[in-house]
């Protein structure tokens, strides 16, 4: 990495801020200590013994910190992250930014060297050292209970779900993970992360991807699967458990008493073996070739990143939503969080031309104007200008009245009518716009008045299978689909 003047200059200024912290600790401990404290800043050191080998060649043993030193440590880390092209979070740079420091400072006081000169001879090696003990292939293993599994699954080249072995955890260690679960874990799903990544970054990428997958295999489940109460065969060690069973007591005038109560089997062995059965049926069998295409798209999509957003993210921001809207118990939240899943799928923000055609017009028009002398073409021009901001200024009324509420739920409606066959449309585009009404009765403090006339849930997953469907087709690797999407969806017969 060549070192720029912007770096070098950075680096230089914490040196000095450092030589500058440590002269007036030498001067006065006790001073500088209580104007650490009375500025809100803590006091901490750097111990140069705990990071130079050799004790010999220790000039300054130790450097203090300030809240103005950390600050500029964190710019340089966000620069070098930046320049360096480091895959890592800025803040995992820091610590080691820091022990460079220690040993640039004792560096250039032993060897007597410029500091310019040592800055360009040992930053790249940091850099280097950095990038090589940071930045590594790694792989993350999440606990699961998983019902009725009894063997491992390759779901793409970097996911798949293993068996659990008896080795996992010690015996204290299961005695502490298994006080406050219902279940054991049984399997883990496994993540290869297939860049170089550093620690923090490559756990935080897995714990999404990890997240997916146990939320697509049960949402998967919850569509196939045509009980009212549907099971979720991947249980999650940081699960919200569905109880199996609830109960309450209602009392006449008699006092006497009477018991309603609720039982989901939720946890039905058999049903999980079966699954799992057909989910490996669906993946190995020709038969199903399609079906395993798209499982294999979404799964490899979703654990490679990008930095565009791209028509996968909003499949699985929408799988993520059902998913915790299946699991809660209040029945407006989960309608709130069913519109949000599906609206993921139907509403991307997108900007409408119009305005833009009616802010060109109008450059066009004040342009012309501004390049023209005759005072006739002048007027003229002046009236059109005056006529185009009335229309616009009316259209944009017009606008904000419709997308205030009519215009995004039309939008709602009608996109989500197209995802379903043109028999049973006009049902599902009521069905849309019955559950988007709930919602913004809910979230505008109205509440439910009456129950919907269907299930939320149900539809939800319906909504959001099909829309995997035909966004296959479309293309999950896309970043276009802000523009694009909708026309596609226009175009469906």
């Amino acid at each position: 990495m060549r070192i720029t003047p912007e770096l070098k200059n950075k680096v230089i200024e914490i040196v000095d801020e450092f030589c500058f912290n440590h002269k007036k600790f030498q001067e006065s401990p006790e001073e500088f200590c209580c104007q650490q404290h009375n500025d809100g800043l803590i006091l901490y050191t750097i111990n140069s013994h705990q990071i130079i080998n050799d004790t010999t060649k220790i000039a300054v043993r130790q450097l203090y910190r300030s809240r103005a030193i950390d600050q500029k440590v964190r710019a340089l880390a966000r620069l070098i992250q930046q320049k360096a092209n480091i895959n890592c979070y800025a803040s995992e740079l820091i610590n080691p930014l820091l022990n460079f420091f220690c040993k640039l400072i004792n560096q250039c006081i032993q060897e007597d060297s410029s500091l310019e000169d040592l800055i360009n001879q040992e930053l790249p090696k940091e850099i280097n050292s950095i990038r090589r003990d940071l930045i590594k292939k790694r792989e993350f293993g999440f606990p699961y209970h998983m019902l009725g599994l009894t063997q491992g699954i390759i779901l793409s080249d970097s996911i798949s779900i293993e068996l659990s072995q008896d080795n996992d955890l010690s015996d204290s260690n299961k005695k502490h993970y298994e006080f406050d679960r219902h279940l054991s874990f049984n399997a883990f799903i496994k993540i290869k992360i297939k860049e170089k990544i550093s620690p923090k970054l490559g756990l935080d990428r897995a714990k999404k991807i990890n997240s997916f997958v146990a939320n697509f295999i049960n949402f998967d489940c919850h569509f196939i699967n045509h009980k009212e109460t549907p099971f979720s065969p991947c249980i999650a060690s940081n699960a919200k458990i569905r109880n199996t069973y609830d109960f309450y007591l209602v009392f006449n005038h008699r006092n006497e008493r009477s018991k309603s109560d609720t039982l989901r089997f939720l946890y039905n062995k058999a049903d999980g073996e079966n699954y799992w059965k057909n989910l490996l049926d669906c993946l190995c069998n020709d038969e199903y070739q399609k079906d395993s295409e798209v499982i294999l798209s979404l799964m490899t999509l979703a654990s490679d990143f990008s930095k565009k957003r791209r028509v996968i993210d909003i499949i699985v921001n929408s799988i993520n939503w059902y998913s915790d809207a299946f699991v809660e118990d209040n029945k407006e939240s989960q309608i709130v969080k069913c519109v949000t899943a599906i609206e993921s799928l139907v509403n991307y923000g997108e900007n409408t031309n119009s305005e833009k055609s009616q802010d060109s017009k109008l450059i066009d028009m004040i342009e012309a104007t501004l390049n023209n002398t005759s005072e006739e073409v002048i007027e003229n021009t002046i009236n059109d200008i005056n006529k185009l901001i009335e229309s616009y200024r009316d259209k944009k009324v017009v606008l904000s009245k419709h997308n205030s509420y009519s215009g995004v739920t039309e939008n709602f409606r009608l996109r989500v009518g197209k995802l379903y066959n043109e028999k049973d449309r006009a049902s599902f585009e009521s069905k849309a716009q019955e559950i988007y009404k709930a919602r913004s009765q809910i979230v505008h403090g109205s509440g439910l008045t009456e129950s919907l006339s269907f299930c939320p849930l149900k539809f939800c997953r319906e909504t959001i299978y099909n829309a995997i469907c035909y966004f296959y087709s479309f293309g999950l690797k896309r970043d276009d689909y802000k523009n694009k999407l909708p026309i596609y969806l226009e175009k469906i017969k």
